[in-house]
């Protein structure tokens, strides 16, 4: 017998310490999911979690759905049982009522993130998961590129509290990030304003854009995390996330060599932690060949 009891914050130590330590990435994130129910009317996004129980009340598992705010299509899901009591099917049982729980409150699909070759991504493919995107994380040294192109500007602006970053540059990067995203993980509509104010304010970075020889528009952003900025997301490793404002620019090996070779002076060893979604093909194309590390493998999949 398996019941689906409110999540309880008081048991979750309890929970934690049955189910072990985080193998890999996805369970960390999944984890996190596991809060207190919100129905989204406030400031606090969609949300169920769910304490699984055994006959004798004693917990076996967690199971939640959440919305990302920033990707509102999709319900983000999450199962996980403790390891003493897999393989009975109550992972199966688990997901099937969080789909119905979700169906019946929301309407929304649901979409499960895991790390690729792990218990969680062979799960989600016995329950019919299909993959809709790839997202790694890739250590690199761009040098190995050779030299960078020439004829592109690269602009350099600190972003974080009082900085500002000009118009077009914020419009680039909102509508390229949303073209990216379109067909797999559509982004929330966002104004420029609301953009400035979600990516632009709060984390310290360094922002890239590559500007276009003749008329001087915006062809490539990036944002580049050097160890040492305050609020950095990398630790001691320099991270990257770039791509070409036109997604199927011909020039967008060019523009992202451009970045990356930039990004790498911000680099005290040289080497970037590049994140890199399969749907932004260029920046793919060009660091497939020089990855010298797959730091983290991710699946997106849709059920």
């Amino acid at each position: 017998m398996l019941t689906l009891a409110p999540w309880d914050p008081a048991r979750a130590d309890e929970v934690r310490r049955l189910l072990g330590p985080a193998p890999d990435h996805g369970v960390s994130f999944g984890r996190g999911l596991c809060r207190p129910d919100s129905d989204g009317s406030g400031p606090r996004p969609f949300g169920r979690a769910r304490l699984l129980l055994d006959g004798d009340g004693a917990p076996v598992g967690v199971a939640a759905v959440r919305e990302n705010p920033g990707h509102p299509s999709r319900l983000r899901a999450y199962v996980e049982i403790r390891p003493d009591h897999r393989r009975r099917g109550l992972g199966t049982a688990a997901l099937a009522a969080l789909g119905r729980l979700a169906a019946a409150e929301d309407g929304r699909r649901l979409h499960v993130r895991c790390v690729r070759g792990t218990a969680g991504h062979r799960f989600t493919e016995a329950s019919g998961g299909v993959e809709i995107q790839r997202a790694r994380e890739l250590r690199l040294r761009p040098a190995d590129l050779g030299p960078p192109p020439g004829g592109w500007s690269v602009s350099r602006q600190l972003v974080g509290p009082g900085t500002h970053i000009p118009e077009d540059c914020v419009r680039a990067y909102r509508d390229s990030f949303a073209a990216g995203h379109r067909d797999w993980n559509p982004a929330r509509e966002r104004t420029v304003e609301d953009c400035r104010r979600d990516f632009f304010t709060d984390i310290p970075a360094v922002f890239l854009a590559v500007r276009r020889p003749g008329d001087g528009s915006v062809a490539g952003v990036a944002f580049v995390d050097p160890p040492g900025l305050d609020g950095e997301l990398f630790g001691p490793d320099t991270g990257f996330s770039g791509w070409p404002t036109d997604l199927d620019d011909p020039d967008g090996p060019a523009i992202v060599a451009a970045l990356l070779a930039a990004a790498a002076r911000e680099a005290p060893d040289g080497e970037l932690v590049a994140e890199v979604d399969d749907a932004f093909r260029a920046t793919a194309a060009v660091v497939d060949p020089i990855v010298r590390e797959v730091l983290l493998d991710l699946v997106h999949a849709q059920l």
